[in-house]
């Protein structure tokens, strides 16, 4: 987050963000919809960020 200067904080802040409904939505998709690359598209993004 800090490389995309989401964030401007040097600190640690992991225990601050929650990021659990996020990847539950996204895994749901893409399971609910697994010929629509756009969803697997979105969870690289954000294991990649992450």
């Amino acid at each position: 987050m800090e490389q995309s200067d989401f964030i401007k904080s040097k600190g640690n802040i992991r225990q601050f963000i929650i990021t659990s409904n996020y990847t539950s939505a996204l895994e749901s998709l893409a399971a609910e919809n697994p010929a629509d690359p756009y969803w697997e598209k979105l969870k690289y993004q954000f294991n990649e960020r992450d």
